[in-house]
């Protein structure tokens, strides 16, 4: 028999088929000990019920025949009017026994296809903060009706997901009334640096951030040597905070110029992030929280926009960082990479076109590499110094316009190819 309830602290290890990629997240994070406000997962059993009776229904027989915006506005309309049944209550109120009372929580879908490495469903689910016990059970019910939205079931058709297996997992969370907070990523979204840690950071609930009401600021860390290369503070005139009697409000900041983190925050939360990369050994996009200068982990995911690199072009954390230029979509006009035997082949026909100009391999200037080909920038710079180097790339693409000094600086190899 499934579970029904999940807590945080759970010593097992549930499936993403019961709790769904947040929840699965959450309790992995809390049982590595990081520091994850308390909380537990209703699980896709815990709703069988409620799924069953959905499912039985014409409304959502219409749904799989026509998945159009209608059919799934009435199947939202349906869910949300469902009601906690007697198995459900016990379950759910015998879990609330381990909170204090009055305690204020965050009610969030986990979906078993959201937060994997190749999907992500961002803001399509539904998130309810700052809500009291007696608020639970509708905003349950609505998180819950959010895997009938719309929006999912289009983005589940684009990305060749079965329609028929639709279910949710619910998280229950106690709510940090954050001072500061916002997100972080184990890599560089802009430069794809994985030695690079990135933080965007405001005051008061992270929803002002993931919401576009405030623009935070913006810190860039070198995760190896622990050091903050660039802080960008911008103006933050509002915040939203909890309110007295449950939901969140927004407030005047007294103090909008003023830097979200402190130095020793930036570093403090740097070493988290670290260590939610380590736990998961990929790049990931990190949600956290300050309440009275105490740091919470609130969410984590894999990053799902990043380049991967093949791990013979990836340099060891610290080293000197290389660039790489990717010919196939600039140069031949598409994105799929050729057999690995026609990759030699076009590597071999390229190196003889340019009559030695373009020497192959690690050491040259370009790589021909499970079927694709870089230009090695870092070994050009080197070896046909500034203007030539800079000129070739931005034949291509004009990505350094403005950065060509920043770019080269930076990528220079030491060792001439």
């Amino acid at each position: 028999m499934m579970e029904q309830i999940y807590p945080f602290s759970t010593k097992r290890n549930p499936s993403l088929k019961e709790v769904g990629g947040k929840a699965k997240n959450l309790i992995g994070t809390t049982q590595t000990g990081l520091p994850v406000p308390e909380g537990f997962a209703l699980t896709v059993a815990f709703f069988m019920p409620w799924t069953d009776g959905i499912k039985k229904t014409e409304a959502w027989k219409d749904l799989l025949n026509n998945p159009v915006k209608a059919n799934s506005d009435k199947l939202v309309a349906m869910a949300q009017k469902l009601t906690i049944t007697a198995d459900q209550r016990a379950q759910l109120d015998n879990a609330l026994s381990d909170f204090d009372d009055p305690s204020v929580f965050a009610v969030r879908s986990s979906s078993p296809e959201e937060d994997l490495e190749g999907s992500s469903f961002a803001g399509m689910y539904e998130t309810f903060l700052g809500t009291t016990r007696d608020q639970l059970d509708v905003a349950i019910a609505k998180a819950y009706s959010s895997m009938l939205d719309f929006r999912v079931m289009q983005y589940k058709a684009q990305n060749n997901i079965a329609l028929e297996n639709t279910c949710i997992s619910v998280i229950v969370q106690k709510q940090i009334a954050s001072d500061v907070s916002g997100v972080g990523f184990s890599l560089n979204p802009l430069n794809n640096c994985y030695d690079e840690a990135v933080i965007n950071a405001s005051f008061g609930l992270g929803e002002a951030i993931v919401s576009g009401i405030v623009t935070p600021d913006n810190y860039v860390v070198e995760k190896v040597k622990m050091e903050v290369l660039e802080k960008t503070v911008n103006e933050k005139k509002i915040a939203l905070h909890l309110a007295a009697d449950g939901g969140i409000e927004q407030k005047d900041n007294s103090e909008p110029n003023a830097q979200a983190l402190t130095d020793a925050q930036i570093l403090e939360l740097t070493e988290l992030i670290k260590k939610c990369e380590d736990f998961y050994g990929l790049p990931m996009d990190t949600e956290w929280a300050y309440e009275r200068g105490k740091l919470y982990l609130l969410q984590a995911r894999p990053i799902t926009t990043h380049v991967p690199l093949f791990p013979e072009m990836m340099t060891k954390p610290g080293e000197q960082k290389k660039l790489y230029l990717d010919v196939m979509p600039l140069t031949q006009g598409f994105d799929e990479a050729l057999s690995v035997l026609g990759g030699d082949i076009w590597g071999m026909v390229l190196e003889r076109l340019k009559q030695g100009s373009f020497p192959a391999g690690a050491d040259g200037y370009i790589l021909n590499i499970y079927g694709r080909q870089y230009f090695l920038l870092h070994n050009m710079f080197k070896g046909m110094g500034k203007k030539l180097g800079l000129k070739i790339p931005a034949m291509f693409d004009n990505a350094f316009e403005g950065r060509e000094e920043e770019a080269y600086n930076e990528y220079k190899s030491p060792q001439p190819p």
